[in-house]
């Protein structure tokens, strides 16, 4: 997992696929249209998708494997819940037509807060799930980008 702002990405030595993807979260703004962007075909692509967050607590996690998400926050913000998916209880089988299988929230998770202009790559032993209200609810819009795991 890496947890940065989007202003910090030169530090990094990312993979050209990565490169690739933090360069598409600066074309974003407020106005982007909800849906699916191509970036570099099935290897990577992006999700823009707006909703308002909850305060629901937190009961199951998403994991992926074929796939690595780059959760970016365009407006808004939305607290991100994470866990290592070691020990995790599979809840709900792996689908592989659409890259998820879903665990048992633990009792305890890493609570990643996502202001605008905050990323997050997860990585497949990454279990995480989203929308959850900083404060108090409110609409937001991110993008989830995924890039193939052999490309990172």
């Amino acid at each position: 997992m890496i947890y940065d702002r989007l202003a910090n990405r030169e530090v990094y030595h990312f993979s050209p696929a990565v490169r690739k993807a933090l360069d598409f979260l600066q074309t974003l703004s407020s106005s982007s249209e909800e849906g699916t962007y191509p970036i570099d075909g099935d290897n990577v692509f992006a999700m823009v998708q707006a909703y308002e967050t909850t305060s629901a607590p937190v009961e199951l996690l998403e994991g992926h494997r074929k796939y690595a998400d780059i959760q970016y926050t365009i407006c808004g913000e939305e607290m991100i819940a994470v866990a290592s998916l070691d020990g995790l209880t599979e809840s709900v089988p792996f689908n592989a037509d659409k890259d998820v299988a879903f665990y048992k929230a633990p009792a305890r998770t890493a609570e990643m807060p996502m202001p605008a202009g905050t990323f997050l790559i997860l990585l497949p032993q990454d279990a995480h799930y989203g929308r959850f209200a900083l404060e108090t609810p409110m609409a937001i819009k991110k993008v989830v980008i995924k890039i193939r795991r052999d490309l990172l």
